[in-house]
C-alpha cells in the first residue's frame, strides 16, 4: 500500500528532525523520539499484515471451492479453519491499527508539549484539542493551524471506538473487496479506502508538524 510507505517515510523523517532539534537538550526528547519511531514501525507492520490477512482469506476461499468441485462430499475442515483463523487475524490487526494510531497521536502531543511548553500542556491529543482555546495564548498562530489541521481527529476517534467496541461483521468477496459494518451503521464500509484515508490523515499531520513545529 503506497499510503503506508508514505506514512512511514514522513513520520520517520519528522522523528529524525525532532532528534536534531533536541540535540544537546533534555534526554526525555530522545526517549520520546525512540518510542515514537517504534510506534511508527508497528503501524507499518500492522498495515502490511492487514493486506496479508485479506490475501490469505481469499487463498483459503479458493482452496475450499477448488477441492469442493473435485469432491463435493468431503468436508473442508482444514480450509474452513484457515478462513476463520485469517478472519480473526484481520479483526485483530484492524483493531491494532487504531490502538497504535491513537498512541502515536498522543506521542505527537507529547512532542508539542516538549517544544511549546509549558508543563500544563496535555499529553493527550484529544485533551489538547478539547481545550485548545486555553493554549492559544502560548502560540496563537501554531495552535490555530493545529486546530484546523486536525479537523478529522474526532472522526478518527469515533472510528476507533466503532472498530474496538462496536464492530459487527467483516465481509470479503471473491474480488478481494473487504468490507465491514458496525452495530450502529448497517451499511458496509470498504476497508482498504478507509485505512488509506486514515493513513493519509496521520501522514499529512506529520508533514504539518515538521513544517510548523520544528522551526
Amino acid at each position: 500500500m503506497e499510503e503506508n510507505q508514505k506514512f512511514q517515510q514522513n513520520a520517520i523523517n519528522f522523528c529524525n528532525e525532532f532528534t536534531k532539534y533536541y540535540e544537546g537538550k533534555e534526554l526525555k526528547g530522545f526517549q520520546l523520539e525512540h518510542k515514537t519511531v517504534n510506534n511508527i514501525k508497528e503501524i507499518w507492520i500492522i498495515v502490511n499484515r492487514v493486506e496479508e490477512d485479506i490475501t490469505n482469506i481469499n487463498t483459503y476461499f479458493n482452496m475450499v471451492e477448488d477441492k469442493t468441485r473435485q469432491n463435493p462430499n468431503i468436508e473442508r475442515v482444514e480450509e474452513a479453519a484457515g478462513v476463520f483463523y485469517n478472519y480473526s487475524a484481520l479483526l485483530l490487526d484492524l483493531k491494532s491499527f487504531f490502538i497504535f494510531g491513537r498512541l502515536l497521536m498522543d506521542d505527537f502531543s507529547k512532542m508539542i508539549k516538549l517544544i511549546k511548553g509549558p508543563d500544563n500542556l496535555p499529553d493527550s491529543i484529544k485533551d489538547l484539542l478539547k481545550n485548545i482555546e486555553k493554549y492559544k495564548p502560548i502560540d496563537k498562530d501554531f495552535f490555530n493551524k493545529l486546530e484546523k489541521e486536525l479537523h478529522w481527529f474526532m472522526s478518527f476517534k469515533s472510528d476507533r471506538d466503532t472498530i474496538i467496541h462496536k464492530l459487527e461483521e467483516i465481509h470479503i468477496d471473491k474480488i478481494l473487496k473487504p468490507e465491514f459494518k458496525s452495530k450502529e451503521n448497517k451499511e458496509y464500509i470498504n476497508l482498504i479506502p478507509f485505512m488509506k484515508e486514515k493513513l493519509n490523515q496521520i501522514s499529512d499531520f506529520v508533514s504539518f508538524l515538521q513544517k510548523n513545529l520544528l522551526l
